[in-house]
């Protein structure tokens, strides 16, 4: 999507949010452009591979070892794309410790401060090794890419579903950036458009669910959990009544002022010490990316599309395929 388009135009959304997030987390994370938009079409790009990887994890694991290696179909894609994800990965750390070695100044970023990484004067643990080096990147990559493209998709899809929440958001990014592109100062200021946010992670969690393993037999609504038993928590927590009004209505203003009833009552980016390190990057750059369209366009779905189906995959996206249509303000 041209964001300087004036013609209206239908995309397949996720595609799209997947470019935007990958092409944010390689510049902000790793100093690399990936420029996600600049391919032809069927061409090979970290987003696809990343989202091809992502769709078929959970199949691909449930197989027996012995047929993951079979060297046909979607499995051998599967591999395909896994090794050139991986390779990528390795080229970008290689690209860096080159700059790094010859002196020359570098981003100051996520990679830059995993490569500085280095015992303090007394402390008990070691510099990281080159498979935590890489093994963090892709972790960050694959958290940082993945999360976001579902997160955006899924505010589009309520945007749509909701016009009277978009007009109110577009009215709040006018007031705040005219036509001008949105600074990281501009961030408070969008504070509607992070309650959007919020309130889509309530109702289309992108995270499947974070499992804890229950240390002791506890009831619950009448229903005793015994000691030991694998739990999910965060679909069901989202949209109990006891913790949010009107669960299943999609209303932004709820989150003005509101104090939860339950710490764990709202948990899109977990909780406790493990919680996602990078929820305020993803905020902040799910925000920013949703100001700019909404400056731009008004957002809409084709009305027989319904209501949306989640495929809980590793993360959630859309069963069906989301077309948006992004028609340009008249105000531009």
């Amino acid at each position: 999507m041209d964001p300087t388009s004036r013609t209206e135009t239908t995309q397949r959304y996720l595609t799209d949010a997947s470019h935007i997030s990958m092409d944010v987390i390689g510049m902000a994370g790793f100093g690399h452009a990936f420029n996600a938009f600049d391919i032809r079409p069927g061409e090979r790009t970290m987003a696809t591979e990343t989202m091809f990887m992502l769709r078929n994890f959970s199949a691909f694991m449930a197989m027996p070892p012995f047929l993951r290696k079979l060297p046909f179909g979607w499995i051998a894609r599967m591999k395909s794309a896994t090794e050139y994800f991986t390779s990528s990965v390795e080229n970008i750390i290689t690209e860096r410790q080159k700059l790094v070695q010859s002196g020359k100044n570098v981003s100051r970023d996520i990679l830059s401060l995993l490569l500085d990484a280095a015992p303090q004067e007394g402390a008990e643990y070691a510099p990281l090794t080159s498979k935590e080096l890489y093994s963090n990147c892709l972790v960050m990559l694959l958290a940082g890419h993945d999360t976001t493209a579902s997160t955006i998709t899924f505010t589009c899809y309520h945007l749509a579903a909701n016009k009277h929440v978009q007009k109110i958001a577009q009215q709040l990014v006018d007031k705040v950036l005219g036509n001008r592109d949105p600074e990281y100062s501009d961030f408070e200021k969008l504070e509607y458009i992070e309650w959007i946010i919020r309130e889509t992670l309530r109702l289309s969690p992108v995270v499947v669910g974070i499992p804890r393993t229950n240390q002791n037999d506890f009831e619950w609504k009448g229903t005793v959990i015994p000691k030991g038993s694998m739990v999910f928590t965060m679909f069901y927590a989202h949209t109990d009544p006891e913790y949010f009004d009107d669960p299943y209505t999609f209303k932004p203003d709820r989150w003005d002022g509101l104090e939860l009833k339950h710490r764990f009552a709202y948990t899109p980016f977990g909780y406790g010490s493990r919680s996602c390190i990078g929820k305020k990057f993803a905020m902040i750059e799910s925000v920013i990316a949703l100001a700019m369209m909404l400056q731009r366009y008004d957002i809409s779905i084709d009305a027989d599309y319904g209501t949306m189906e989640i495929d809980a995959v590793v993360t959630s996206k859309p069963k069906k395929d989301l077309y948006v249509t992004f028609t340009p303000r008249k105000k531009l």
